[in-house]
Formats: structure tokens, C-alpha cells, sequence
């Protein structure tokens, strides 16, 4: 029974190194030059942090599986250790939204993106609607950290209506 046991530990051991770091949760918002921290499991000694900068465009920005990233720049850690890797956004990048994902030698994690807008309500001049003239504020994470952020409003028909920006901030427009 102790060898059973032994040779299954030893089981998961090996096929716990052969996986690839997973990364279920990254910090943001960071700009250029600060450390974006990633939290996950699979991360060892010799893990790095790859890193792209995504063009700046007024449409959505894309979930994370469906990055077509073509160029990652490895960045190698301040800190890592088997649930967290810490690591610097280079200070010659402009701010905007990155992906990042986590290398283990060959394995390497998906793509997690730091900076995307996350609006998480909205609230008008007549608390749920707001009306012609009126005005329209959005909540959440990310939403409008340089100078030209845009909020735009989407019909049912599909028309898109691009608003005045009064306002904006990391956390309302």
C-alpha cells in the first residue's frame, strides 16, 4: 500500500511540472513601468512573463482567447513563486491595454488582458434611463485612463452613437 501511495504521488509530481502555469487572475490598471501581478498556479523558478501591447482601437477590445497577438516580449520577474509571478510592464511602452500570459520553458498559459474596459453600470439623469439632452455616467474598472477614451452606445438596430465625454477617469465617464 505505501509504494500505491508513493508512486502516485510521484504520478501527480510529474505530471504537475509538465503542465502549463495557469493564471486565472492578473492586477490592473498598471502603466508603463509598474509591476503587473499575476496570480495562477504552475509557476516556478524559471518562469517568465510574456507581454504585447494591444493596438489602440475604438471597437471592443477581443476576449482573451481570441488574441491574435503576433509578437510577445518576454519579461523576466521581479518576484514568482508557485501561485503568483510579479513582473514589470518595460517603461518604453505607451499605456494602453496589454495581454500578458506566463511561460513554464515550453508551456505557456492563455492570454489574460490587463486594462480592458470593464463597465459594470451605467446611470443616467433619470436614474436607470437617461434622457435626450440628459446626461449618461459608466462605472467599472479601466474605462477612461488617457485622453480620448470614447463611450459609445450601441441601438438595437445596431447603429453605433459615439457621446461627448464630459468627464473621464480610471473608474467613470
Amino acid at each position: 500500500m505505501k509504494w500505491l501511495v508513493c508512486t502516485m504521488v510521484a504520478a501527480l509530481t510529474v505530471t504537475g511540472a509538465l503542465a502549463a502555469p495557469v493564471v486565472f487572475w492578473a492586477s490592473d490598471p498598471v502603466g508603463p513601468d509598474e509591476t503587473v501581478l499575476l496570480l495562477g498556479d504552475g509557476f516556478a523558478a524559471g518562469a517568465i512573463v510574456e507581454a504585447a501591447r494591444l493596438d489602440d482601437a475604438p471597437a471592443q477590445v477581443p476576449p482573451a482567447s481570441r488574441l491574435a497577438v503576433s509578437k510577445w516580449t518576454p519579461i523576466k520577474p521581479l518576484q514568482t513563486s508557485r501561485q503568483c509571478v510579479k513582473a514589470v510592464i518595460p517603461a518604453t511602452w505607451k499605456a494602453g491595454v496589454y495581454a500578458v500570459r506566463a511561460r513554464q520553458g515550453a508551456e505557456v498559459s492563455e492570454p489574460w488582458l490587463v486594462n480592458a474596459p470593464q463597465p459594470w453600470w451605467l446611470q443616467g439623469d433619470e436614474g436607470q434611463r437617461a434622457t435626450p439632452g440628459g446626461w449618461l455616467r459608466a462605472f467599472g474598472k479601466c474605462l477612461g485612463m488617457a485622453p480620448g477614451a470614447q463611450l459609445v452606445l450601441q441601438g438595437a438596430d445596431g447603429r453605433a452613437l459615439a457621446l461627448k465625454i464630459s468627464e473621464n477617469t480610471c473608474w467613470a465617464i
